[in-house]
């Protein structure tokens, strides 16, 4: 039963909430995170919806012999309006990057206000000011990126593979729980190892200054920090290999059972149905690692973002 339990990720979006509501509540901000999601929905429907159509329509343009006119024509006029979407929106995003660039400098300021170099261990100091918060901005906002859309593209996928084929569509959606099974094996693991790290990164820091300043006795401490910071980042390629390895097989596995199923159940459809069925299949579920990657990216930033509240509390 435990395996089911999610405690992990829940616990870790209650501490993402938390700095979110003290710190990421300026107006421009929350500028850039709806004209992100404005470009999130509009490529979400056309990843999910519009290119699997297209996909089916010239199967099914290819098996008459006659691409060009029909439905043919059609499918490639829609498949430019997917182009022109997809580019488009990329300048909708400036704003945003702009927004998590400004954000950085405004909350070192305003942590520089609140810090009492005289209240606790000046190295994990420095550390928690040059490196973490630009750490925490940048990971918060790749957290997003990475699962607004995914997720999105992974819903609108559902609803095109269900007018495609209910059963299949169904079928697929069950297929979900398998990912976040291993996502939470990840997320425990992998928020100790970036514990570990995080410190060892400030140290360095720290001492990297002091050997340089002329503290020949800096050095030794110094060795022992980057090996330490070396044994955790290799414990992290390990984790990450694992997930990657594991939702790589998941990935094909649902669409596989799909065509297996078409195969045993004598169902009839066409070969623009088969295309876009493995397709829009596929896009489910690769969306939906992807989307997911972005909570195991939060579990790794979530000791840094404790560090950092940290120091408020400190206040």
């Amino acid at each position: 039963m435990k395996l089911f339990q999610f405690d992990n990720i829940i616990k870790d979006m209650k501490i993402l909430a938390v700095f979110v509501k003290r710190y990421m509540r300026y107006r421009y901000i929350v500028i850039g995170f709806l004209l992100a999601l404005t470009v999130f929905i509009l490529r979400a429907y056309t990843n999910g919806s519009i290119v699997p159509l297209v996909i089916k329509d010239l199967a099914d343009a290819v098996g008459r012999g006659n691409i060009i006119g029909g439905g043919g024509t059609y499918a490639l006029m829609r498949l430019g309006i997917a182009v022109i979407i997809m580019v488009g929106t990329e300048w909708m995003l400036k704003p945003y990057f702009s927004s998590i660039a400004r954000f950085i400098v405004d909350m070192k300021k305003n942590m520089i206000k609140k810090i009492d170099p005289t209240n606790g261990d000046r190295k994990d100091i420095v550390g928690r000011i040059a490196s973490d918060i630009d750490f925490v901005a940048w990971n918060i906002s790749s957290m997003y990126t990475t699962v607004t859309p995914n997720v999105l593209t992974a819903i609108v996928s559902s609803m095109t593979l269900y007018t495609l084929n209910p059963m299949i569509g169904i079928i697929n959606i069950l297929f979900i729980p398998i990912p976040l099974i291993i996502l939470n094996q990840y997320v425990k693991r992998a928020e100790i190892a970036r514990m570990g790290e995080r410190m060892m990164y400030s140290e360095s820091i720290y001492y990297i200054q002091k050997f340089v300043e002329g503290d020949c006795n800096a050095h030794e401490i110094l060795t022992s920090s980057l090996n330490k910071w070396y044994s955790n980042i290799q414990k992290l390629i390990y984790l990450d290999r694992f997930y990657w390895s594991s939702t790589l097989a998941y990935i094909f596995l649902a669409p596989i059972f799909s065509i297996l199923l078409l195969s045993m159940g004598n169902i009839r459809v066409t070969s623009g149905d088969v295309a876009g069925i493995i397709y829009t299949s596929m896009q489910i579920h690769s969306s939906l690692i992807n989307g997911l990657w972005g909570l195991a990216i939060l579990g790794q930033t979530i000791p840094a973002i404790e560090r950092i509240l940290n120091i408020s509390e400190r206040r």
